[in-house]
């Protein structure tokens, strides 16, 4: 299992049937590897474990939302001794005979509106909690259980473990401390995993990629540094950014989600011809034509950047879209925009757009009812039709004619797209 480098009780929240926090026995262990036992006893037997492998995750503390609204001179505590009274006063109606005539004699009006508003912030904010389940109790044992709920801060002491295939493990620490103690620990192994993986060159899924296709991806433009912090020779790239990162950047982009980017290792993962295209025709300088347009000088990173800081900017850059080129044209929706660029075959201008768009853009139609997707694979550009597809192309789209964008490549005869569409279907 290799050497504990940090232990202890955490709570973990279940995501079974019975959803609630359990305690569990954790450790963080020296080799990357995350294990978790419910008593201490059974972690010494090594049964009824389970383990995370740290090399694939991120870890994210919960965001901190703003202060809640009270009148002016309440504090949260006077909200919850309010709901306190309302409890008792309601219960003892509740159980006087004369049912009909609950009535309430609030000592401030003018808390009414703050405490329905935390009452209705505090619920909406945690369906997922089995209290919402015991609403039809309505005992004194559920009210003080939900008052405890409704005094405790949201996401207290909370960090989440998310891999890339979006598998999550929540837990939760008894303090500031221990929850930062705990992240820190979990970052540090993530990193550590990432730096040894490097030099383990290995085959991938019975597959090894060329030296010729990784030399051609090295060779693009811009892509000798880093794409966002500028540090030489990245070794990580982003499929669907077509941009190459280093080690430190790459944990700021698995930070944001494969939704936003999709995170391989250029060294030690397979990269069939479709991944590694678009990163043939990509590439750093292309992607931050795009993604840096507005930015100035002084406002990007340099290799020499704390790690918390580059994240925070990665966050900027790709999630908050704070420094991408405005859109070309107005006037015209964004869906035929992308159709004329994907026609044209521009890859800059597709990604420009893609980066502006929602799904429905994406999947929008013309008058034939084609998509993007039905465009590119007619005319057998892969590269394109793979980026469309990670930005959300519904391959099932059916134009007038009844046909999908894998009939209008096979009708085409373009092999490649055939190929690209199949290995994208869901799997069954």
């Amino acid at each position: 299992m290799g050497s504990t480098f940090l232990q202890g009780n955490l709570s973990k929240w279940s995501g079974t049937l019975n959803k609630e926090w359990k305690k569990k026995y954790v450790t963080l262990c020296e080799n990357g590897l995350l294990t978790y036992h419910p008593r201490l006893n059974e972690y010494m037997q090594n049964v009824n474990g389970k383990e995370i492998d740290l090399l694939s995750t991120t870890v994210k503390i919960p965001g901190k939302r703003p202060p809640r609204a009270f009148s002016p001179g309440t504090s949260p505590r006077t909200i919850i001794q309010l709901v306190v009274w309302m409890s008792c006063d309601m219960l003892t109606n509740k159980m006087s005979t004369n049912r009909s005539s609950v009535h309430f004699s609030l000592p401030q009006v003018e808390l009414w509106f703050p405490f329905f508003k935390h009452l209705l912030h505090s619920i909406t904010r945690r369906l997922r909690l089995h209290y919402i389940f015991e609403l039809s109790k309505f005992d004194v044992r559920w009210f003080v259980s939900f008052l405890t709920f409704l005094s405790e801060p949201d996401d207290a002491y909370e960090f989440t473990i998310v891999s890339l295939s979006e598998e999550s493990w929540l837990f939760r620490a008894d303090g500031p401390e221990e929850q930062q103690a705990w992240v820190s620990a979990i970052q540090a192994q993530i990193l550590a995993r990432l730096q040894a993986s490097e030099g383990n060159k290995v085959k991938v899924r019975g597959y090894e990629t060329s030296s010729v296709t990784i030399q051609t991806i090295i060779n693009t433009p811009g892509n000798s540094v880093c794409v966002d912090c500028g540090a030489p020779n990245p070794t990580w790239a982003s499929l669907n950014l077509g941009a190459l990162m280093c080690i430190e950047c790459c944990s700021g982009h698995r930070a944001l989600g494969a939704h936003l980017s999709r995170v391989r290792s250029l060294h030690l993962d397979h990269w069939p011809p479709g991944q590694a295209g678009i990163l043939a025709a990509m590439g750093n300088q292309l992607a931050n034509s795009v993604w840096e347009a507005t930015c100035s000088t002084t406002d990007k990173l340099c290799p020499n950047t704390t790690r918390q800081e580059k994240e925070h900017w990665i966050e900027q850059k790709y999630k908050d879209k704070a420094y991408l080129a405005p859109l070309p044209q107005l006037e015209l929706p964004l869906g035929q925009q992308l159709a004329h660029a994907t026609a044209d075959g521009n890859v800059r201008l597709v990604m420009q757009l893609v980066a502006h768009s929602e799904r429905d853009d994406i999947n929008a139609t013309d008058g034939e009812g084609r998509t993007a997707l039905h465009v590119a694979c007619q005319q057998g550009n892969s590269v394109l039709a793979q980026l469309l597809i990670w930005y959300g192309a519904d391959m099932d789209k059916h134009d007038v004619h009844g046909q999908t964008a894998l009939n209008s490549a096979q009708l085409a005869g373009n092999a490649s797209c055939v190929h690209l569409l199949l290995q994208n279907q869901p799997k069954p």
